[in-house]
């Protein structure tokens, strides 16, 4: 389960390349490097269980996050998606969290005016919090959920309305 990451709030404009580096390497490159190495074990087992906390960032124009965290995020789920198709025949299930705002220290820098306009455009009037992350990764990790491969599963209180 893959749950680190960092954001940065500053306008794209002003984030330097290196503030931008700095985001991809913790929040799409290390997650790729460890899977790497999680991955070969999990495959001479022929069984396995990765997830990877996303982002509703990478569908939506956050007032208060960098394109570079949105940039990262889209990444991880293209490698979401990539890895599952490669290892689904290993018995190894690959799949994303595409989180909302979530309860957390992530929003203690956060502009308490942006973030009450937030949660005001949230469908269900609130932010979602970490029991009902964990409620979907243990769900995810059961075998309850082994036809479940390659989705990225939008938790969002209704922020993300996929129809696609």
């Amino acid at each position: 389960i893959n749950c680190a990451g960092i954001i940065n709030r500053q306008y794209f404009l002003d984030e330097k390349l290196s503030d931008m580096h700095k985001v991809l390497k913790i929040n799409f490159e290390s997650p790729v490097q460890i899977s790497k190495i999680v991955l070969k074990k999990m495959m001479k087992n022929k069984y396995g269980r990765i997830i990877y906390l996303n982002s509703q960032m990478s569908k939506l124009i956050h007032p208060n996050a960098s394109s570079s965290y949105a940039s990262s995020k889209s990444a991880l789920q293209a490698f979401t998606r990539h890895a599952a198709k490669n290892c689904g025949s290993y018995n190894i299930n690959i799949n994303g969290i595409m989180a909302g705002t979530i309860r957390s220290k992530m929003q203690k820098n956060f502009n308490k005016k942006i973030f009450q306009k937030l949660i005001k455009e949230i469908p269900l009037n609130r932010i979602g919090e970490k029991r009902e992350i964990a409620e979907l990764i243990y769900f995810l990790c059961s075998d309850k959920a082994s036809y479940i491969n390659g989705a990225l599963i939008n938790i969002s209180g209704g922020s993300i309305l996929d129809w696609e």
